[in-house]
């Protein structure tokens, strides 16, 4: 498999090509999992970039970065560092900034089809366990 990015790929064009790839799947909700396969080496590059992501503007200009990078997280065993990052982050912005990223995200899961399970979205917990159906 070849390398999709290196060092110098920005996030931009990286978020720009996972959602080029989401939006060629067809059907019902895909699984992040099944349908964006990086290897190790492309996932640590992403994943660096996204822990760059640390105020509202960007987690507004990368949601689908960091939903991605979030559920890759689980299968390359950074979960715990991940939502330790995600804590942080968001944990210490005002209440209605955390409540308009959590919007955010979810009008990126319908944008993008991402498999919700029905999951009435309505904090962070609640993505947090449609992220973890994204790998099973």
């Amino acid at each position: 498999m070849s390398r999709m990015w290196n060092e110098y790929t920005s996030l931009d064009a990286m978020q720009q090509q996972i959602g080029d790839i989401f939006q060629k799947q067809l059907g019902g909700g895909i699984l992040i999992c099944d349908v964006f396969k990086p290897d190790p080496q492309d996932f640590e590059l992403l994943y660096q970039k996204v822990l760059m992501v640390n105020n509202t503007e960007l987690f507004m200009k990368y949601p689908l970065a960091f939903i991605t990078v979030w559920a890759l997280s689980f299968k390359y065993g950074k979960d715990f560092d991940f939502d330790d990052v995600r804590k942080s982050n968001i944990g210490a912005m005002p209440q209605h900034h955390a409540r308009f990223i959590t919007e955010y995200f979810v009008t990126t899961f319908y944008d993008y089809n991402i498999y919700t399970d029905g999951i009435k979205i309505k904090t962070l917990q609640d993505i947090r366990r449609i992220i973890k159906l994204q790998h099973e």
